[in-house]
């Protein structure tokens, strides 16, 4: 089985602009936070992991379990997949076409083409909510070894910002 869905070309339509993001897509480090181009990167990583293959994050990733299916019958699975987990993982994206289709000279490899026509959300206020730091939580605080000698240790409940 494939470890990841394969992408001869993955085109996105955000507005009247199209993102030709290909099949060797690299991710870019110097993007702004709160871009469109953020927001593909975003898209993109999440369509090339498959699902519980992330270390320390195994809810992270495309449910993959298309792969091998009669390609009709996988294009609509990888449509629903696409959806579900995108709109998880990168709430600002909301699609409203997602054409996948076998690309016809790699059919036999399953080899897929992606067209994609989104709305990107780039609200601030929405990314503040999105992206918020957690608050106080009240936490068990140990201030010392716990090494079995006497009055080694205390242990109290205080407010900890996480």
């Amino acid at each position: 089985m494939p470890s990841a869905l394969t992408l001869s070309s993955f085109v996105a339509k955000v507005g009247d602009q199209l993102f030709d993001l290909g099949s060797d897509f690299q991710f870019d480090f110097e993007v702004e936070a709160g871009t469109v181009e953020e927001v593909l990167q975003n898209v993109f990583n999440t369509l090339s992991t498959r699902l519980g293959t992330q270390r320390l994050q195994r809810t992270f990733g495309l449910d993959m379990s298309f792969i091998d299916m009669p390609g009709n019958i996988a294009t609509l699975q990888a449509q629903v997949a696409m959806l579900r987990d995108v709109s998880y993982w990168e709430p600002r994206a909301t699609f409203s076409k997602i054409s996948f289709t076998l690309d016809p000279v790699e059919v036999l490899a399953g080899v897929y083409r992606l067209y994609a026509e989104l709305t990107i959300n780039l609200d601030p206020v929405y990314a503040l909510q999105l992206f918020k730091p957690p608050g106080e939580e009240l936490t068990w605080v140990i201030d010392g070894p716990m090494d079995g000698t006497p009055n080694a240790a205390t242990a109290q409940l205080e407010n900890v910002t996480l």
